[in-house]
């Protein structure tokens, strides 16, 4: 009776599966696809579909996992990280007040699993949290797009960069180490393949300490959005002319009256879609006096002033 109950059991477990094994039975990579397509949690969830199924989602490669719906207070859980095929192709979640401890955790396990693209987006707390040092063990990334009001630590001893790094996006980050600048700077020219860079209101430097320059150099860079506020230079600097750049998008009001605004316009000279937008009304002449030469490639400019009593704008179109 017992052995009877036992195969009853069994039977019920295993017929949940019955009903799965046409998808089975497909190609692995038609079902890899097929998985892949699923949102993460509902992913996982197939573990519990039957004994058949109970790993078969940690063989899918090249996962880009979203947790980014403002809307859901749903996390990742790291250990279902663990779990995941390498690579990964992609991570990008909204980062809650409530979920900062958990960061440093998934950048563990994804550093492990060779993730590729990386966005967290972090909420803005009344004290910023620290981005966990294991990012700087993701080797393989080739898009990296940190957002939020969050610290950047102290690379290792040793960091070679991110050498795969396409895209790199800093936004509101703050980087308050002493020669972070030169961190970032090293950051940059590591990776000889930066296509696009986008530095937006960046707080580097300390209080009462001096201007530490980042000498920006990415020789095949095609979009470069640079936005330097009034309130802080951030020591942000072009140090050569981006001969392939297509697009810019330019806010330097910092440099504002100083030979380094010039010089910025001088080095993206060969673009051919460009975005200026300044607003200080502490400045009461043209901002783009003393551009002297002509920007041959370009073909569409978007530029707009707010000056002190006066407001311009304009948008060209060029033939």
């Amino acid at each position: 009776m017992a052995s009877a109950g036992r195969n009853q059991r069994r039977r019920a477990e295993e017929a949940p599966g019955a009903g799965l094994d046409d998808l089975m039975s497909l190609p692995p990579e038609m079902l890899n696809e097929i998985l892949a397509r699923l949102p993460f949690e509902e992913l996982v969830r197939t573990c519990r579909l039957s004994r058949a199924w109970r790993r078969r989602w940690e063989s899918v490669p090249g996962l880009d996992i979203q947790f980014d719906d403002p809307w859901s207070d749903a996390a990742p859980d790291a250990r279902a990280l663990w779990r995941c095929s390498a690579p990964v192709g992609g991570f990008t979640a909204l980062v809650r007040m409530g979920h900062f401890h958990r960061a440093a955790r998934w950048l563990l396990a994804l550093a492990r699993k060779r993730v590729q693209k990386l966005v967290p987006r972090f909420d803005y707390p009344d004290s910023a949290p620290v981005v966990g040092p294991a990012l700087f063990s993701c080797a393989a990334l080739t898009d990296l797009e940190l957002y939020g009001y969050c610290h950047l630590p102290r690379a290792p001893p040793g960091f070679q960069g991110f050498p795969n790094l396409v895209t790199l996006v800093l936004d509101n980050l703050l980087l308050r180490l002493p020669g972070a600048a030169a961190q970032l700077q090293r950051l940059i020219s590591s990776a000889p393949g930066l296509r696009e860079l986008s530095l937006h209101n960046l707080k580097a430097g300390r209080a009462r300490a001096g201007l530490e320059i980042c000498a920006i150099r990415a020789p095949s860079l095609r979009i470069l959005r640079l936005f330097i506020s009034i309130f802080l230079d951030n020591g942000c600097r072009l140090a050569e002319d981006l001969q392939l750049l297509e697009v810019a998008s330019i806010s330097i009001d910092a440099l504002l009256g100083t030979p380094a605004f010039v010089d910025t316009f001088r080095q993206i000279s060969n673009v051919n879609t460009l975005f200026f937008y300044t607003d200080s009304k502490q400045i009461k002449g043209n901002p783009l006096e003393g551009i002297s030469w002509k920007f041959k490639n370009l073909r569409f400019a978007e530029l707009t002033a707010i000056l002190a009593n006066s407001q311009a704008s304009g948008r060209y179109f060029l033939c």
